[in-house]
């Protein structure tokens, strides 16, 4: 095969943000070195630059965004499909159903599942969906389902707790507070003043500011005393705060 060379060149804002193909090197475009000469193959993505460490001098590329996408469902029932990928706009999405009772004949498809089926062809019924912008904002509800996962992870630390035996009745320490009894609020991100318990060996803590991340929010009732002669904690006198 006959090798061709030639010339291109690139047209990108200096302020994009790229990374290195060969090392973890991830800054805006103008930093990087001239490509000079690469060889390239065709479909490749094209490169931006080469890498500013002299160490590695490998090629670099654009930081494209995520692919996201939007499934919208009511009542069980797809409403559409979005995203906010401007290459995607336009795309077209096949829906099916595996479920074909009522169907009629004409609207049955045959869908071929391979892998799992060893060519097996099952009938189905659908349509053809085009994907249009979004028309939710999707950084927000990214941003939602890392707070559920957060919720979802203190709950599991909530069980991980009471494994341990930290459960409400049981005095725990509370930080420049004392051993205290306790009793639960509510599982959210803390505000400035309130306290709220963390830690591996579990801890009671006042905000000194409003928190991202959710927690166990309590309040300490009462110091926790020993009982005379007897090995056991009591009520002492109410916590001030």
């Amino acid at each position: 095969m006959e090798n061709h060379s030639y010339k291109a060149g690139i047209e990108i804002e200096p302020e994009t943000p790229c990374q290195c193909g060969g090392c973890d090197w991830a800054g805006p475009q103008s930093e990087l070195e001239d490509i000079g000469d690469a060889l390239l193959t065709p479909g490749d993505p094209s490169p931006a630059g080469r890498c500013p460490i002299e160490d590695c001098q490998s090629l670099a590329y654009v930081v494209r965004p995520p692919r996201r996408f939007l499934a919208v469902i009511e009542g069980g029932i797809l409403q559409g499909i979005y995203t906010d990928n401007v290459e995607a706009h336009g795309a077209n999405v096949y829906v099916i159903d595996y479920d074909t009772e009522g169907a009629c004949e004409e609207d049955i498809l045959n869908v071929t599942v391979s892998r799992q089926t060893d060519g097996e062809t099952i009938e189905a019924v659908g349509h053809i969906e085009t994907i249009p912008s979004a028309c939710i904002d999707l950084d927000e509800l990214a941003a939602e389902f890392e707070r559920r996962e957060e919720r979802r992870a203190g709950i599991d630390r909530f069980r991980e707790h009471r494994a341990k035996g930290v459960i409400q009745g049981e005095p725990l320490h509370f930080e420049n507070v004392g051993l205290c009894y306790w009793k639960p609020v509510d599982f959210r991100s803390p505000k400035a003043g309130e306290f709220y318990l963390s830690g591996a060996e579990v801890t009671g803590y006042r905000a000194n500011q409003d928190l991202d991340a959710p927690f166990h929010i309590v309040i300490p009732t009462h110091y926790a005393r020993l009982v005379k002669h007897k090995p056991i904690f009591g009520y002492g006198n109410r916590v001030k705060v």
